[in-house]
C-alpha cells in the first residue's frame, strides 16, 4: 500500500488547480456535506474527525465567500485536497471494503488538519469573534 504522504504530495498540484476554481470548491463542499450526513453513523465513532471536517468546511466556505482572507495559499490547497479525497471514488483503500474502507479518508483528513492546524485555530478564533460582534447589542453608536 502506498504511503499516504506520497499520495498527498503527488496530488497537491491538482488540488491547487481546483482551489483556483471557487464554484468547483463550493460544489465539492456540498458533496462532502452530503457524504458526511450519509456516513453519520460511522462518524459517531470519530467525533473529533467529524468536528475537524466541519471546521475545514466552514473555513473554505468563509474563504471562498470572501469573509475570511487570512489564509495562506498552501493551507487552502491542503484543505481542498482533503475534500477532494473525501468525495473522490479513487481511494488508497476502496470505500466499499467493510470496516477499513473509510480508514484512508480519515487518515487524509487527519493529515490535512495537522498540516493546517495553526491556520484552522486562527480561523476558529476569528469565527468566534464574529459571533461576539453579531451578538453585541447596538447602542446607537454610544457606549454604555
Amino acid at each position: 500500500m502506498p504511503k499516504v504522504e506520497d499520495f498527498i504530495s503527488g496530488q497537491l498540484g491538482y488540488a491547487a488547480d481546483v482551489a483556483n476554481k471557487p464554484l468547483i470548491v463550493k460544489n465539492l463542499i456540498k458533496m462532502a456535506g452530503t457524504r458526511v450526513r450519509r456516513l453519520a453513523g460511522i462518524f459517531v465513532f470519530f467525533t473529533s474527525l467529524k468536528e475537524n471536517a466541519s471546521d475545514i468546511k466552514r473555513l473554505l466556505e468563509a474563504y471562498y465567500d470572501g469573509k475570511y482572507k487570512e489564509l495562506p495559499w498552501g493551507s487552502i490547497v491542503k484543505a481542498v485536497l482533503g475534500i477532494l479525497y473525501f468525495v473522490s471514488f479513487v481511494d488508497i483503500i476502496p470505500d466499499f471494503i467493510p470496516a477499513i474502507g473509510l480508514l484512508d479518508d480519515f487518515v487524509v483528513i487527519g493529515w490535512v488538519v495537522n498540516a493546517i492546524r495553526e491556520d484552522l485555530d486562527k480561523f476558529i478564533a476569528w469565527e468566534g469573534s464574529q459571533m461576539i460582534q453579531i451578538n453585541e447589542p447596538d447602542n446607537g453608536g454610544t457606549k454604555g
